[in-house]
């Protein structure tokens, strides 16, 4: 992962301040996803969570690139995992309920792992060639793939809000096709 490249090279952390930065991201996002989430989900919805938890991951993720000050730094990147927790557990519920079937439930929730997937495997290196190109640059050097994320999260955080409020609009949608 980039952030550990970057908090290295720009925070002067060690491997094990990357790992303390990281397991506090884990905690953060295992606590979001028990205390936060079930009570956001029913105050807004989980159209607007997905909307709101993209947004945050991409703001969060963008701005801690540029603000190379701690703690401000180490909090972006703590919000960077809450939005990432709402954003992920939420896009897997939008699927489920907007499947029109169970196969199609199957094949959507399969489909969505295998995207993570590839992303995990092509994510790096898109990254890291990102990371090396920027490193060049006189302002903000190495910030390159925290923008490209941001603004890819930002751009992806509408889609939820393009989805019907009622999902049986797309079943009913469905059914009248076949």
């Amino acid at each position: 992962e980039c952030e550990a490249l970057f908090a290295s090279a720009f925070l002067g952390f060690s491997q094990a301040d990357v790992g303390a930065l990281f397991s506090a991201g884990a905690l953060a996002g295992v606590v979001t996803q028990i205390l936060l989430l079930p009570r956001l989900a029913r105050s807004i919805g989980e159209r607007m969570c997905c909307t709101l938890g993209c947004a945050t991951m991409g703001v969060a993720f963008a701005v801690c690139s540029l603000l190379r000050k701690q703690p401000l730094h180490a909090f972006l990147y703590l919000l960077y995992r809450v939005g990432l927790a709402v954003a992920d557990t939420t896009t897997s519920s939008l699927l489920v309920k907007f499947s029109t079937s169970s196969e199609s439930r199957a094949r959507n929730l399969a489909l969505a792992q295998s995207c993570q997937a590839a992303a995990r495997i092509v994510g790096p290196f898109v990254s890291f060639a990102l990371y090396e190109v920027s490193m060049s640059a006189s302002r903000s050097p190495g910030c390159l793939p925290f923008l490209a994320a941001g603004l890819l999260a930002l751009v992806t955080s509408v889609l939820p809000l393009l989805l019907p409020k009622d999902p049986s609009l797309i079943k009913q949608a469905r059914g009248k096709e076949h």
